[in-house]
């Protein structure tokens, strides 16, 4: 059997290393691609979410729910007459900041 040269065993220990890097980075780089398809997926269901979120924040907030739910409470519109407007002069206050 030859002797490798020791140029020969210098190649080969480094073609070795090269070809473990290599394979490192790739299961890296892999490792990064599944991450990245997680995330993407969760920004697409909050995206979801809130698209949801506002459709319904529209519907509750509408002028014929607000209706309805004025016509279930059975309220009324007040007259002019009947709404008092009260100011802070009117009470005495410093009970209240006594305490």
């Amino acid at each position: 059997m030859k002797k490798l040269s020791k140029t020969a065993k210098i190649l080969g220990i480094l073609m070795i290393v090269l070809i473990m890097g290599t394979v490192f980075v790739s299961i890296s780089y892999s490792s990064k691609g599944s991450e990245l398809l997680m995330i993407e997926r969760e920004i697409a269901q909050v995206e979801r979410e809130n698209r949801d979120i506002k459709t319904k924040v529209i519907k509750e907030t509408s002028l014929t729910k607000l209706t309805e739910a004025v016509d279930e409470l059975e309220l009324i519109k007040p007259e002019e007459t009947a709404v008092v407007y009260l100011s802070f002069e009117q009470f005495d206050l410093s009970y209240a900041k006594s305490n």
